[in-house]
């Protein structure tokens, strides 16, 4: 049953048209799941310090080593799927539109689905913190990347899950597919580390990745290729709010000049309801301690 069908007739009228294949898929009919999810995520983050309270942080390194391979795996898949049936596939990265007509791209709608289930998935980034009382990891920057993805890709996945809009989630999956296998090797244990040469790559692959999705999309908006506006428009903004706060990681990271006290600052208090933990060195996504925005999701410790 369609819930609040006047607000997704409101969309289709002023976004549409959808996609007649993916718009029948689970969640799809309406925003209102998806949104319901994202809110709820965000409270339960502003919670997650009075949950834990009394409660013994949690040891989950053998529980995070195989959920970062699987979501490492599903990523690399999702990208090898879009990028072959799409852009191999005779797709003009800077002019498709999406295939609202017979046959169906299913290989690439799928891939775009699959995207889209993984942002849910992802939500275990911050439950790790949670139970491992990591709370000064749960950064603006996380929360807000975690929070806010399933719902910009809920519009996409309706109205454009395929065309030239795929390459932005193409190019995420193969930075995710990187950084999660990356996670997955810093949970074997600090004598993998040295096979870990190349993390300080990652944060400039993630803004390169943000600079080519914002310069696709620019085009796409200012061109009369056709492609659906509204979500290029919201691709265009998600990515660059993404570039700004990534980039805001990276400078005061690797600026020298910062006091140690200075980087913690902005990686520590986001989503928190009480007191955080307190360190002197900069905060990574994975709770190690080199610089890197790879802190900013789930919490393996190289120690």
């Amino acid at each position: 049953m369609e819930l609040l069908p006047g607000l997704t007739s409101y969309l289709d009228d002023h976004i549409g048209p959808t996609h007649p294949v993916t718009r029948e898929w689970f969640t799809m009919s309406s925003p209102v799941p998806t949104l319901v999810v994202c809110i709820t995520y965000f409270l339960l983050c502003w919670q997650a310090p009075s949950i834990m309270q009394g409660r013994a942080p949690m040891e989950l390194r053998n529980a995070m080593l195989v959920y970062n391979a699987v979501v490492s795996l599903l990523s690399g898949l999702v990208c090898v799927m879009a990028f072959t049936s799409g852009f191999l596939g005779g797709y003009n990265i800077m002019c498709q539109l999406p295939d609202f007509q017979p046959p169906h791209n299913m290989t690439v709608l799928t891939a775009g689905y699959l995207m889209y289930a993984l942002k849910y998935v992802e939500f275990l980034d911050t439950l790790f913190f949670v139970l491992r009382k990591k709370f000064q990891q749960m950064s603006f920057l996380h929360v807000l990347h975690h929070g806010v993805m399933p719902f910009t890709m809920w519009f996409g996945i309706r109205y454009s899950p395929s065309g030239s809009l795929i390459f932005g989630p193409m190019l995420n999956a193969f930075v995710h597919f990187l950084m999660y296998f990356y996670y997955a090797v810093a949970a074997l244990g600090p004598e993998y580390r040295k096979y870990l040469w190349w993390k300080k790559y990652m944060t400039s692959l993630q803004l390169v990745q943000f600079v080519l999705v914002v310069l696709q999309t620019s085009y796409l908006v200012m061109s009369d290729c056709g492609c659906p506006k509204v979500i290029a428009l919201m691709q265009l903004s998600t990515c660059g709010i993404f570039f700004v706060l990534f980039w805001n990681f990276f400078a005061v990271t690797y600026n020298k000049k910062k006091t140690p006290q200075a980087v913690n600052g902005v990686n520590g208090h986001a989503c928190q309801g009480g007191d955080t933990e307190k360190s002197t060195k900069p905060i990574s996504s994975n709770g190690t301690t080199h610089s890197s925005v790879l802190g900013q999701d789930n919490g393996i410790k190289e120690d």
